[in-house]
């Protein structure tokens, strides 16, 4: 189906996904699964410095599974 390859054209691609508490994960889409969950590869989560308010550090992940449920917004 037409959503089935739209979702096939995200794999590998860069995605930054926002979460509801304002995490933001940077990594590249792997997959998701029935419950759309989705793990991302080579991950990072972009972190605020508590030093500043402009200026963020990268916490890497490697592999990070992302429930749906906490997810606010996804970007390619």
């Amino acid at each position: 189906s037409e959503s089935i390859n739209s979702v096939k054209s995200w794999m590998g691609k860069k995605i930054k996904i926002t979460t509801k508490n304002n995490r933001s994960i940077i990594g590249k889409f792997y997959c998701f699964d029935k419950q759309q969950n989705i793990l991302l590869n080579n991950a990072y989560e972009e972190v605020k410095s508590p030093d500043s308010d402009s200026s963020t550090y990268r916490k890497e992940l490697g592999v990070a599974f992302v429930p749906i449920i906490h997810i606010e917004s996804c970007k390619i």
